[in-house]
């Protein structure tokens, strides 16, 4: 087969294929009229002949960059105007090529621009959107719940619901409308309350929950949240008061992903460095989903525990360094006791954590509403519906038909 061509058609491009976060491979895409040439500025295959000679779909091994020290990559030309790069998945490797390709004219198209012409030749842009939130999920389990909505569960009930209102507008010729089209319209409400109320769940799928890790100093917080995640993302030490600074990270807790926040111990604070540590904690503390209290079993229960505690009564409660402690010295709340250090306890919380944040049960072909402009449009048509089953109808009829743009999603 002859050299691969080009056209004089659009941009080029370069898409990042693959979900932020840890890979052990990271795939790229350039896409566009000269994405071979491009490419051949960088790859040096190890062995003839140059990409632009290489039949399409043919798999080559390389070096990008540096032919002797440069990054191992495997690239393949799909056609005549894309091309992939298989890299190792580290983000300074990634950055490096990406930023090779747009020093070379590439221009770098996030996911959601990427995809954005799917909806014009699918007709549908629910399945579009899935398709852009699926690149942005972090665990099996809320990836399997976006396909199934990108294979049309959450279409399949909204057309279900824009029949069940089709009988609340129907009615007989003199405006009457009889029993079972008033049955069809408290139907179709309800299955709206539904949606709406597992709506939190469906935004979940991508962004993960935030869990803040809140207590006194040195109340073993730091340790918790390394034992949770299962290794050392914040530094623990002796001394009360070391974490000073918000330290995240990311865990996947019975398969949802979750985000824990370490914060500043709770107190009065010492100096102006603790203080707005302190006061980070706080402003962290009112946007979390949910708060773990983290109180230490061999330090005694007086006013400054219980003053922590009735700021934040729907929290978790945790009674942590049950290791050191034969029994408890005095009267404190009810909570979960466990160790950070050995383990003892942590299934008990991860339990704790699911259940508060996930209270009820999942079905795996589940419809859910997933963008926060589904969720308007959504609550428009319910709020519509008693009085406008018509406009309700046109709420929903827009969101199936209408492709979302990323500032939407």
């Amino acid at each position: 087969m002859g050299a691969l061509t080009t056209s004089s058609r659009g941009p080029t491009r370069v898409v990042r294929l693959t979900p932020a976060g840890r890979a052990a491979v990271t795939s790229l895409l350039v896409d566009g009229p000269v994405a071979i040439e491009l490419v051949d500025q960088h790859f040096h295959p190890a062995r003839p002949p140059a990409l632009c000679d290489t039949r399409p779909r043919q798999i080559r091994y390389g070096r990008w960059g540096e032919p002797q020290r440069g990054e191992e990559v495997v690239v393949a030309a799909l056609d005549h105007e894309r091309v992939e790069i298989h890299c190792h998945g580290g983000a300074a490797a990634v950055a490096a090529i990406v930023r090779e390709l747009e020093t070379s004219g590439a221009e770098e198209v996030p996911w959601n621009e990427a995809l954005a012409p799917l909806a014009t030749t699918t007709g549908d842009p629910i399945r579009s959107a899935a398709g852009e939130a699926l690149a942005r999920t972090t665990t099996r389990r809320t990836a399997e719940l976006l396909l199934a909505q990108y294979h049309g569960a959450l279409r399949a009930e909204l057309e279900q619901v824009l029949q069940l209102m089709a009988d609340e507008d129907g009615g007989n010729d003199d405006g009457a409308k009889d029993g079972s089209a008033h049955e069809g319209g408290e139907a179709a409400a309800t299955r709206l309350d539904t949606l709406l109320a597992d709506a939190p769940l469906g935004l979940h799928l991508t962004e993960a929950w935030r869990v803040v890790l809140a207590g006194p100093p040195n109340a073993g917080k730091s340790t918790l949240i390394n034992a949770l995640v299962g290794y050392d993302r914040s530094i623990a030490h002796a001394e009360p008061g070391t974490t000073r600074d918000v330290v995240r990270a990311a865990a996947a807790i019975d398969g949802w992903p979750i985000e824990l926040a370490d914060t500043a111990g709770l107190r009065t604070a010492g100096d102006s460095v603790e203080a707005e540590g302190v006061a980070r904690a706080e402003a962290l503390l009112r946007e979390a989903d949910l708060v773990v209290v983290v109180f230490d079993l061999a330090e005694p229960w007086g006013d400054e525990q219980a003053a922590l505690l009735r700021s934040w009564p729907e929290a978790i409660v945790v009674h942590n360094k049950s290791d050191l402690v034969d029994a408890l010295l005095d009267p404190r709340p009810a909570g979960l006791r466990l160790s950070a250090q050995t383990g003892e306890g942590l299934d008990a919380l991860r339990q704790q954590l699911v259940d508060r944040l996930v209270p009820t049960t999942v079905a795996a072909n589940q419809p859910l509403l997933f963008t926060r402009q589904q969720i308007r449009s959504v609550s428009a048509a319910r709020e519509s519906l008693p009085q406008d089953p018509a406009k309700a109808t046109r709420h929903l009829r827009v969101l199936m038909s209408t492709p979302q743009s990323p500032d939407r999603i």
